[in-house]
Protein backbone atom coordinates (compact mmCIF):
# COMPACT_ATOMS: atom_id res chain seq x y z
CA UNK A 1 0.00 0.00 0.00
CA UNK A 2 1.93 3.42 -1.40
CA UNK A 3 2.24 5.99 1.46
CA UNK A 4 1.53 8.89 -1.23
CA UNK A 5 -1.50 7.51 -3.55
CA UNK A 6 -1.74 9.09 -7.35
CA UNK A 7 -5.00 10.11 -7.34
CA UNK A 8 -6.79 11.45 -10.20
CA UNK A 9 -10.38 11.46 -9.08
CA UNK A 10 -11.59 14.35 -8.79
CA UNK A 11 -13.64 15.44 -5.13
CA UNK A 12 -17.12 17.06 -5.17
CA UNK A 13 -17.78 19.58 -3.06
CA UNK A 14 -20.96 19.37 -0.67
CA UNK A 15 -21.79 21.81 2.24
CA UNK A 16 -23.30 19.24 4.72
CA UNK A 17 -23.58 15.78 5.15
CA UNK A 18 -26.24 14.26 2.17
CA UNK A 19 -26.29 10.57 0.49
CA UNK A 20 -24.64 11.86 -2.64
CA UNK A 21 -22.24 14.57 -3.47
CA UNK A 22 -23.66 17.41 -4.80
CA UNK A 23 -22.29 19.40 -7.87
CA UNK A 24 -20.52 22.23 -7.05
CA UNK A 25 -22.79 24.74 -9.14
CA UNK A 26 -25.69 23.39 -7.31
CA UNK A 27 -24.01 24.72 -4.23
CA UNK A 28 -22.26 27.67 -4.14
CA UNK A 29 -24.52 29.89 -2.51
CA UNK A 30 -23.84 27.44 0.56
CA UNK A 31 -20.21 29.16 0.74
CA UNK A 32 -21.69 32.76 1.79
CA UNK A 33 -21.48 31.28 5.44
CA UNK A 34 -17.72 30.71 5.87
CA UNK A 35 -17.05 33.95 3.71
CA UNK A 36 -19.81 35.53 5.93
CA UNK A 37 -18.01 34.53 8.73
CA UNK A 38 -15.26 35.83 7.70
CA UNK A 39 -16.53 39.06 6.87
CA UNK A 40 -18.04 39.34 10.41
CA UNK A 41 -14.77 38.32 12.03
CA UNK A 42 -13.36 41.05 10.02
CA UNK A 43 -15.78 43.80 11.38
CA UNK A 44 -15.15 42.75 14.49
CA UNK A 45 -11.86 43.35 13.78
CA UNK A 46 -12.14 46.80 12.64
CA UNK A 47 -14.41 47.82 15.52
CA UNK A 48 -11.71 46.46 17.95
CA UNK A 49 -9.26 48.56 15.76
CA UNK A 50 -11.22 51.64 16.38
CA UNK A 51 -11.84 51.44 20.16
CA UNK A 52 -8.45 50.31 21.20
CA UNK A 53 -6.16 51.92 18.62
CA UNK A 54 -3.58 54.51 19.83
CA UNK A 55 -1.42 56.88 17.42
CA UNK A 56 1.69 56.40 19.02
CA UNK A 57 4.86 54.86 17.72
CA UNK A 58 6.79 52.61 20.07
CA UNK A 59 9.90 50.63 20.56
CA UNK A 60 11.50 48.55 17.17
CA UNK A 61 9.48 51.60 14.87
CA UNK A 62 11.91 54.04 16.42
CA UNK A 63 14.95 52.22 14.54
CA UNK A 64 12.90 53.01 11.19
CA UNK A 65 12.49 56.91 11.24
CA UNK A 66 16.20 57.66 10.28
CA UNK A 67 15.40 55.76 7.17
CA UNK A 68 11.58 57.12 7.04
CA UNK A 69 12.91 60.44 6.85
CA UNK A 70 15.80 59.29 3.71
CA UNK A 71 12.42 57.68 1.86
CA UNK A 72 11.03 61.23 2.40
CA UNK A 73 13.81 63.38 1.15
CA UNK A 74 14.31 61.17 -1.97
CA UNK A 75 17.73 59.81 -0.20
CA UNK A 76 16.75 56.35 0.17
CA UNK A 77 19.67 53.88 -1.04
CA UNK A 78 17.14 51.11 -1.95
CA UNK A 79 19.45 48.42 -3.10
CA UNK A 80 21.15 49.12 0.57
CA UNK A 81 18.07 49.29 2.27
CA UNK A 82 16.70 45.95 0.40
CA UNK A 83 19.92 44.27 2.35
CA UNK A 84 19.40 45.90 5.52
CA UNK A 85 19.18 43.63 8.97
CA UNK A 86 17.10 44.28 12.06
CA UNK A 87 17.80 41.55 13.97
CA UNK A 88 17.55 38.56 12.22
CA UNK A 89 15.59 40.18 9.31
CA UNK A 90 15.62 41.75 6.44
CA UNK A 91 11.76 43.58 6.28
CA UNK A 92 12.04 46.01 3.31
CA UNK A 93 8.72 45.32 2.16
CA UNK A 94 6.74 45.59 5.14
CA UNK A 95 8.90 48.85 5.77
CA UNK A 96 8.27 50.36 2.18
CA UNK A 97 4.82 49.67 3.01
CA UNK A 98 5.09 51.99 6.77
CA UNK A 99 6.65 54.82 4.60
CA UNK A 100 4.48 54.81 1.89
CA UNK A 101 1.12 54.76 4.46
CA UNK A 102 3.22 57.11 6.82
CA UNK A 103 3.78 59.81 4.24
CA UNK A 104 0.26 59.65 3.40
CA UNK A 105 -1.20 59.65 6.75
CA UNK A 106 1.58 61.74 8.60
CA UNK A 107 2.34 58.58 10.23
CA UNK A 108 -0.64 57.88 11.78
CA UNK A 109 0.24 54.50 13.45
CA UNK A 110 -4.09 53.61 13.26
CA UNK A 111 -3.84 53.80 9.78
CA UNK A 112 -0.90 51.20 9.84
CA UNK A 113 -2.89 48.87 11.75
CA UNK A 114 -5.61 49.30 9.30
CA UNK A 115 -3.12 48.30 6.62
CA UNK A 116 -1.90 45.46 8.86
CA UNK A 117 -5.68 43.98 9.09
CA UNK A 118 -6.18 44.13 5.25
CA UNK A 119 -3.25 42.02 5.06
CA UNK A 120 -4.06 39.78 8.35
CA UNK A 121 -7.98 39.52 6.02
CA UNK A 122 -5.68 38.48 2.85
CA UNK A 123 -4.29 35.64 4.47
CA UNK A 124 -7.41 34.43 5.40
CA UNK A 125 -8.80 34.69 2.19
CA UNK A 126 -5.73 32.44 0.80
CA UNK A 127 -5.86 30.01 3.35
CA UNK A 128 -9.57 29.57 2.89
CA UNK A 129 -9.30 29.04 -0.81
CA UNK A 130 -6.21 26.65 0.14
CA UNK A 131 -8.99 24.47 2.31
CA UNK A 132 -12.17 24.84 0.06
CA UNK A 133 -11.57 21.95 -1.64
CA UNK A 134 -10.17 20.15 0.81
CA UNK A 135 -12.79 20.58 3.25
CA UNK A 136 -15.99 20.96 1.45
CA UNK A 137 -15.66 17.51 0.32
CA UNK A 138 -16.41 16.78 3.64
CA UNK A 139 -19.60 16.56 5.76
CA UNK A 140 -19.79 19.30 7.84
CA UNK A 141 -17.44 21.00 5.21
CA UNK A 142 -18.67 24.63 5.67
CA UNK A 143 -18.85 24.13 9.29
CA UNK A 144 -15.35 23.48 9.31
CA UNK A 145 -14.70 26.24 7.07
CA UNK A 146 -16.60 28.47 9.06
CA UNK A 147 -14.44 27.66 12.25
CA UNK A 148 -11.39 28.31 10.07
CA UNK A 149 -12.54 31.49 8.98
CA UNK A 150 -13.31 32.68 12.58
CA UNK A 151 -9.80 31.19 13.92
CA UNK A 152 -7.30 33.37 11.19
CA UNK A 153 -9.15 36.88 12.35
CA UNK A 154 -9.72 35.86 15.87
CA UNK A 155 -8.17 38.31 18.64
CA UNK A 156 -5.77 35.94 19.40
CA UNK A 157 -3.62 38.39 17.10
CA UNK A 158 -4.28 41.34 19.22
CA UNK A 159 -0.98 42.27 19.18
CA UNK A 160 -0.73 42.81 15.34
CA UNK A 161 -4.14 44.57 15.28
CA UNK A 162 -3.62 47.50 17.96
CA UNK A 163 0.06 47.12 19.76
CA UNK A 164 2.08 49.40 17.08
CA UNK A 165 3.17 48.11 13.53
CA UNK A 166 3.98 44.38 13.19
CA UNK A 167 4.30 44.47 9.34
CA UNK A 168 7.02 41.93 9.32
CA UNK A 169 5.22 38.93 10.79
CA UNK A 170 1.58 39.29 9.31
CA UNK A 171 3.57 40.33 5.75
CA UNK A 172 5.67 37.14 5.47
CA UNK A 173 2.29 35.02 6.34
CA UNK A 174 0.67 36.70 3.52
CA UNK A 175 3.44 36.20 1.16
CA UNK A 176 4.10 32.72 2.30
CA UNK A 177 0.19 31.24 1.77
CA UNK A 178 -0.39 33.09 -2.18
CA UNK A 179 2.83 31.54 -2.89
CA UNK A 180 1.87 28.61 -1.85
CA UNK A 181 -1.54 28.88 -3.27
CA UNK A 182 -0.31 29.09 -6.31
CA UNK A 183 2.61 27.00 -6.11
CA UNK A 184 -0.25 24.45 -5.19
CA UNK A 185 -2.08 25.07 -9.06
CA UNK A 186 1.38 24.14 -11.28
CA UNK A 187 0.84 21.98 -13.78
CA UNK A 188 3.46 23.43 -16.48
CA UNK A 189 5.44 26.72 -16.58
CA UNK A 190 2.91 29.36 -16.98
CA UNK A 191 2.50 32.52 -15.04
CA UNK A 192 1.43 30.75 -11.88
CA UNK A 193 5.21 30.09 -11.08
CA UNK A 194 6.33 33.43 -12.01
CA UNK A 195 3.98 35.25 -9.27
CA UNK A 196 4.72 32.58 -7.03
CA UNK A 197 8.29 33.31 -6.64
CA UNK A 198 7.39 37.17 -6.21
CA UNK A 199 5.18 36.15 -3.32
CA UNK A 200 8.25 34.14 -1.96
CA UNK A 201 10.46 37.11 -2.91
CA UNK A 202 8.81 39.45 -0.99
CA UNK A 203 8.02 37.16 1.64
CA UNK A 204 11.75 36.77 2.31
CA UNK A 205 12.24 40.28 2.92
CA UNK A 206 9.84 40.42 5.23
CA UNK A 207 11.09 38.01 8.44
CA UNK A 208 13.61 35.54 8.45
CA UNK A 209 11.14 32.76 8.57
CA UNK A 210 10.18 33.52 5.05
CA UNK A 211 13.36 32.06 3.45
CA UNK A 212 11.67 28.31 4.81
CA UNK A 213 9.30 29.27 1.45
CA UNK A 214 12.07 28.51 -0.65
CA UNK A 215 12.97 24.62 0.42
CA UNK A 216 9.18 24.19 1.11
CA UNK A 217 8.32 24.80 -2.54
CA UNK A 218 11.03 22.43 -3.73
CA UNK A 219 8.95 20.00 -1.54
CA UNK A 220 5.82 21.03 -2.89
CA UNK A 221 6.76 20.30 -6.33
CA UNK A 222 8.58 17.20 -6.04
CA UNK A 223 5.87 15.65 -4.34
CA UNK A 224 3.32 17.14 -6.57
CA UNK A 225 5.35 16.20 -9.62
CA UNK A 226 5.30 12.44 -8.12
CA UNK A 227 1.41 12.03 -7.58
CA UNK A 228 0.53 13.95 -11.00
CA UNK A 229 0.17 11.73 -14.62
CA UNK A 230 3.28 11.20 -17.09
CA UNK A 231 2.62 14.42 -19.16
CA UNK A 232 2.17 16.09 -16.22
CA UNK A 233 5.59 15.16 -14.69
CA UNK A 234 6.92 16.22 -17.88
CA UNK A 235 5.32 19.85 -17.56
CA UNK A 236 6.51 20.39 -14.56
CA UNK A 237 10.33 20.14 -15.14
CA UNK A 238 10.70 23.45 -16.24
CA UNK A 239 8.70 25.23 -13.71
CA UNK A 240 10.85 23.27 -10.40
CA UNK A 241 13.69 24.26 -12.61
CA UNK A 242 13.03 27.63 -12.26
CA UNK A 243 12.17 27.51 -9.17
CA UNK A 244 15.33 25.83 -8.63
CA UNK A 245 17.30 28.24 -9.97
CA UNK A 246 15.35 30.98 -7.76
CA UNK A 247 16.21 29.74 -4.41
CA UNK A 248 19.20 29.17 -5.15
CA UNK A 249 19.51 33.17 -6.40
CA UNK A 250 17.74 34.29 -3.72
CA UNK A 251 18.78 32.96 -0.79
CA UNK A 252 22.45 33.24 -1.68
CA UNK A 253 21.88 36.91 -2.37
CA UNK A 254 20.12 37.28 1.20
CA UNK A 255 23.62 35.44 2.92
CA UNK A 256 25.74 37.61 1.61
CA UNK A 257 24.66 40.32 3.33
CA UNK A 258 24.07 38.56 5.98
CA UNK A 259 25.50 40.23 9.56
CA UNK A 260 24.82 36.95 11.70
CA UNK A 261 22.58 35.94 14.07
CA UNK A 262 22.45 37.62 17.67
CA UNK A 263 24.98 35.84 20.56
CA UNK A 264 21.67 35.60 23.14
CA UNK A 265 20.70 33.26 19.81
CA UNK A 266 23.23 30.95 20.20
CA UNK A 267 23.64 31.28 23.54
CA UNK A 268 20.14 29.94 23.30
CA UNK A 269 20.70 27.05 21.79
CA UNK A 270 23.49 26.51 23.56
CA UNK A 271 21.52 26.60 26.59
CA UNK A 272 18.76 24.06 25.72
CA UNK A 273 21.20 21.46 24.67
CA UNK A 274 23.06 21.69 27.96
CA UNK A 275 22.89 18.43 30.25
CA UNK A 276 20.14 18.97 33.08
CA UNK A 277 17.82 21.23 31.23
CA UNK A 278 15.78 18.21 29.42
CA UNK A 279 12.44 18.62 31.05
CA UNK A 280 12.66 22.25 31.54
CA UNK A 281 13.20 22.52 27.60
CA UNK A 282 10.47 20.52 26.65
CA UNK A 283 8.25 22.43 28.94
CA UNK A 284 9.43 25.16 26.57
CA UNK A 285 8.74 23.82 23.52
CA UNK A 286 5.21 22.21 24.35
CA UNK A 287 4.67 26.22 25.55
CA UNK A 288 5.44 27.61 22.00
CA UNK A 289 3.87 24.55 20.14
CA UNK A 290 0.77 26.07 21.93
CA UNK A 291 0.91 29.84 20.63
CA UNK A 292 -2.13 29.63 18.46
CA UNK A 293 -4.71 28.36 20.72
CA UNK A 294 -2.90 29.50 24.16
CA UNK A 295 -2.76 32.61 25.99
CA UNK A 296 -1.61 31.90 29.49
CA UNK A 297 1.39 30.15 30.16
CA UNK A 298 -0.20 28.17 32.73
CA UNK A 299 -2.64 25.71 30.39
CA UNK A 300 0.11 25.96 27.54
CA UNK A 301 2.13 23.28 28.19
CA UNK A 302 -1.15 20.92 28.27
CA UNK A 303 -2.17 22.17 25.01
CA UNK A 304 1.36 21.72 23.29
CA UNK A 305 1.53 18.32 24.82
CA UNK A 306 -1.78 17.88 23.32
CA UNK A 307 -1.03 19.28 20.22
CA UNK A 308 2.28 16.94 20.20
CA UNK A 309 0.33 13.98 20.75
CA UNK A 310 -2.14 14.28 17.70
CA UNK A 311 0.71 15.66 15.24
CA UNK A 312 2.65 11.97 16.53
CA UNK A 313 -0.76 10.10 15.60
CA UNK A 314 -1.53 11.76 12.49
CA UNK A 315 2.53 11.12 11.26
CA UNK A 316 3.03 8.00 12.50
CA UNK A 317 -0.22 6.83 10.43
CA UNK A 318 0.41 7.85 7.54
CA UNK A 319 4.53 6.74 7.52
CA UNK A 320 2.73 3.79 8.45
CA UNK A 321 0.48 3.53 5.43
CA UNK A 322 -2.30 3.16 7.16
CA UNK A 323 -3.67 6.71 5.81
CA UNK A 324 -2.54 8.07 2.30
CA UNK A 325 -1.91 11.30 1.00
CA UNK A 326 -2.94 12.53 -2.06
CA UNK A 327 -2.10 15.39 -4.34
CA UNK A 328 -4.31 17.46 -2.35
CA UNK A 329 -2.49 16.67 0.30
CA UNK A 330 1.11 17.95 -0.18
CA UNK A 331 -0.36 21.93 -0.14
CA UNK A 332 -1.79 21.85 3.50
CA UNK A 333 1.40 19.68 4.71
CA UNK A 334 3.45 22.05 3.42
CA UNK A 335 1.41 24.81 5.15
CA UNK A 336 1.92 22.21 8.10
CA UNK A 337 5.41 22.19 8.08
CA UNK A 338 5.89 26.25 7.71
CA UNK A 339 3.87 26.43 11.03
CA UNK A 340 6.21 23.78 12.82
CA UNK A 341 9.43 25.51 11.19
CA UNK A 342 8.27 28.97 12.25
CA UNK A 343 7.39 27.31 15.84
CA UNK A 344 10.94 25.97 16.52
CA UNK A 345 12.82 28.94 15.00
CA UNK A 346 10.28 31.53 17.58
CA UNK A 347 11.36 28.73 20.30
CA UNK A 348 15.30 28.64 19.59
CA UNK A 349 15.00 32.60 19.67
CA UNK A 350 12.20 33.67 22.45
CA UNK A 351 13.29 30.09 24.94
CA UNK A 352 15.11 31.94 27.54
CA UNK A 353 12.72 35.08 27.92
CA UNK A 354 10.04 33.07 29.48
CA UNK A 355 6.60 31.50 28.73
CA UNK A 356 5.23 34.62 28.20
CA UNK A 357 7.83 35.33 25.14
CA UNK A 358 6.88 32.61 23.92
CA UNK A 359 3.25 33.25 23.52
CA UNK A 360 3.14 36.74 22.32
CA UNK A 361 0.46 37.18 20.40
CA UNK A 362 1.59 38.84 17.25
CA UNK A 363 3.42 35.16 16.55
CA UNK A 364 -0.06 33.61 15.93
CA UNK A 365 -0.34 35.32 12.69
CA UNK A 366 2.48 32.30 11.75
CA UNK A 367 2.14 29.66 14.21
CA UNK A 368 -1.64 29.37 13.31
CA UNK A 369 -0.70 27.35 10.29
CA UNK A 370 -0.06 24.58 12.72
CA UNK A 371 -3.10 23.89 13.36
CA UNK A 372 -5.02 25.45 9.97
CA UNK A 373 -2.58 23.12 8.27
CA UNK A 374 -2.90 19.92 10.40
CA UNK A 375 -7.00 20.50 10.12
CA UNK A 376 -6.59 20.46 6.13
CA UNK A 377 -3.83 17.78 5.91
CA UNK A 378 -6.12 14.91 8.08
CA UNK A 379 -9.06 16.33 6.06
CA UNK A 380 -7.33 15.63 2.27
CA UNK A 381 -5.58 12.20 3.29
CA UNK A 382 -7.37 8.91 2.07
CA UNK A 383 -7.63 5.41 2.86
CA UNK A 384 -8.33 6.67 6.57
CA UNK A 385 -11.27 5.45 8.47
CA UNK A 386 -14.34 7.52 8.07
CA UNK A 387 -15.02 7.62 12.23
CA UNK A 388 -11.10 8.58 12.54
CA UNK A 389 -11.28 11.05 10.59
CA UNK A 390 -13.91 12.99 12.00
CA UNK A 391 -12.70 12.02 15.27
CA UNK A 392 -9.36 14.17 14.54
CA UNK A 393 -11.24 16.84 12.82
CA UNK A 394 -13.52 17.32 15.73
CA UNK A 395 -10.95 17.51 18.43
CA UNK A 396 -8.90 20.10 15.78
CA UNK A 397 -12.78 21.75 15.26
CA UNK A 398 -13.25 22.14 18.91
CA UNK A 399 -9.78 23.58 19.79
CA UNK A 400 -10.03 26.03 17.11
CA UNK A 401 -13.23 27.30 18.26
CA UNK A 402 -12.65 27.30 22.08
CA UNK A 403 -9.28 29.35 21.20
CA UNK A 404 -11.58 31.82 19.18
CA UNK A 405 -13.86 32.39 21.69
CA UNK A 406 -11.59 32.48 24.85
CA UNK A 407 -9.03 34.49 22.66
CA UNK A 408 -11.62 36.93 21.92
CA UNK A 409 -12.94 37.64 25.32
CA UNK A 410 -8.96 37.78 25.98
CA UNK A 411 -8.46 40.44 23.80
CA UNK A 412 -11.76 42.30 24.70
CA UNK A 413 -10.50 42.28 28.20
CA UNK A 414 -6.46 43.67 27.43
CA UNK A 415 -7.52 46.18 24.72
CA UNK A 416 -8.01 48.92 27.72
CA UNK A 417 -5.17 48.32 28.95
CA UNK A 418 -3.19 48.54 25.88
CA UNK A 419 -4.73 51.61 25.46
CA UNK A 420 -4.38 53.69 28.60
CA UNK A 421 -0.84 52.56 28.28
CA UNK A 422 -0.16 53.75 24.80
CA UNK A 423 -2.41 56.99 25.41
CA UNK A 424 0.84 57.74 28.13
CA UNK A 425 3.09 56.85 25.98
CA UNK A 426 2.14 59.39 23.47
CA UNK A 427 2.10 61.87 26.17
CA UNK A 428 5.82 61.17 26.98
CA UNK A 429 6.82 61.21 23.07
CA UNK A 430 5.33 64.49 22.66
CA UNK A 431 6.97 65.91 25.65
CA UNK A 432 10.08 64.03 24.85
CA UNK A 433 12.26 67.65 25.47
CA UNK A 434 11.42 67.75 28.97
CA UNK A 435 10.67 63.30 30.20
CA UNK A 436 13.31 61.98 31.75
CA UNK A 437 15.76 58.91 30.55
CA UNK A 438 13.76 56.72 32.37
CA UNK A 439 10.35 57.65 31.42
CA UNK A 440 11.36 57.60 27.74
CA UNK A 441 12.74 54.16 27.58
CA UNK A 442 9.77 52.94 28.62
CA UNK A 443 9.05 53.68 24.90
CA UNK A 444 12.34 52.97 23.82
CA UNK A 445 15.22 51.21 25.24
CA UNK A 446 17.71 53.68 23.86
CA UNK A 447 17.05 57.28 25.34
CA UNK A 448 19.46 58.90 23.21
CA UNK A 449 18.16 57.30 19.89
CA UNK A 450 14.42 58.85 20.66
CA UNK A 451 15.82 62.20 21.13
CA UNK A 452 17.30 62.21 17.95
CA UNK A 453 14.82 61.12 15.79
CA UNK A 454 12.12 63.05 17.46
CA UNK A 455 12.54 66.57 16.09
CA UNK A 456 12.22 65.12 12.52
CA UNK A 457 8.55 63.57 13.34
CA UNK A 458 7.59 67.78 14.81
CA UNK A 459 8.99 69.06 12.48
CA UNK A 460 6.82 67.33 9.58
CA UNK A 461 4.20 66.87 12.38
CA UNK A 462 3.93 63.20 12.21
CA UNK A 463 2.24 60.75 14.89
CA UNK A 464 1.35 62.71 18.87
CA UNK A 465 2.67 65.55 16.58
CA UNK A 466 -0.16 66.19 14.39
CA UNK A 467 -2.63 66.38 16.92
CA UNK A 468 -1.43 69.39 18.75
Amino acid sequence: MPLLQNSTSTKEIQPFATDNATPLSAIRWWEAWYWGVLVGAIIVDLLYIRAFAVDAICMDEWAFIPYLQQFNEGRLDYGHFLTWQHNEHKPFFPLIMLFCVARVTHYDVRALQYAGLVIIALTGVGVLLLARRRLLSLPLGVIYMSVVAAFMLDLRQWENLINGFSGSTVAVSMFFVFSLYFLDAVRKFDWRIIVAILAAFCGTFSCANGLLVWPLGIFLLLCSRALSGIEVRRAMLAPLAVWLAASGAVVSFYFATYEGVRRDLTGNIATLCSRGRLLETMQTFFTALANPLSFEPYGAVATGVAMFLLLVLVFQAVIRRQWKMTRDSIAPLTLLLFGLLSTAMIFLGRSMDGPAALLTSRYAAITCFSVVGLFTFVASLEGIDAGKKMAVLACLTYAMFVATLSTDLYGLAVGPNVRKTRLEAAEIVRNYRIESDRRLSTIMPFPTALRMYAPYLEQQRYSVFGHR
